[in-house]
């Protein structure tokens, strides 16, 4: 793979411009670790998975600190409804892969329907809820780059056995750099 094609690729994962440096053909990442690592499906990278709002079982995929801060991937497995209030990122993009069942999404306003296999874009700065809306559970992979503070807030959220009252969501929300603006995706339908 040509420099110019690698760094585009780095670009694309959200790696470029994140405490990464591509020279002679090599990746130099500032605090990476320096190998490859698996993590099975159904695991969380440190074996610390959590149930977000005593709900949503969320596992660490990638964390943040592996790639320099260049993004934090999470999957959220088994889910049987529900998701987070409409919110946006100041200042990290986010997406989402399917990998069963059905979720309903809404970005800036316009609706989409993702099933196993779908993709979607939320770009920072724009309002968005989402939720699983199948019968059957479902799994989806999500990621946010830059990193900042979204696995501390996953951690936080994770706190809760149960899902915190708007105003103490909000404050969290507000402290890892988003703004909650709306209800959750079925109340705002």
């Amino acid at each position: 793979m040509g420099r110019r094609r690698f760094v585009w690729a780095l670009g694309a994962l959200g790696l470029a411009g994140a405490g990464v440096r591509v020279w002679a053909g090599e990746v130099e990442r500032a605090g990476a670790r320096t190998r490859g690592r698996r993590i099975g499906a159904g695991e969380d990278r440190e074996g610390r998975p959590m149930r977000l709002g005593g709900v949503t079982p969320t596992d660490t995929k990638v964390s943040g600190d592996d790639v320099g801060g260049g993004m934090y991937l999470f999957e959220h497995r088994g889910m049987r409804g529900g998701g987070p209030p409409e919110h946006l990122h100041y200042e990290q993009d986010e997406w989402f892969y399917a990998i069963e069942g059905t979720f309903g999404f809404r970005v800036g306003g316009e609706p989409f329907v993702l099933n196993a296999g779908d993709l979607i874009f939320l770009p920072r700065r724009v309002p968005h809820v989402w939720a699983h809306v199948s019968e059957t559970p479902g799994t989806i992979l999500g990621c946010v780059t830059p990193a900042g503070t979204f696995e501390a807030f996953f951690r936080r959220i994770g706190e809760f056995a149960n899902p915190p009252a708007p105003e103490v969501a909000e404050r969290i929300f507000a402290e890892h750099g988003m703004k909650i603006v709306g209800p959750p995706f079925g109340a705002a339908l």
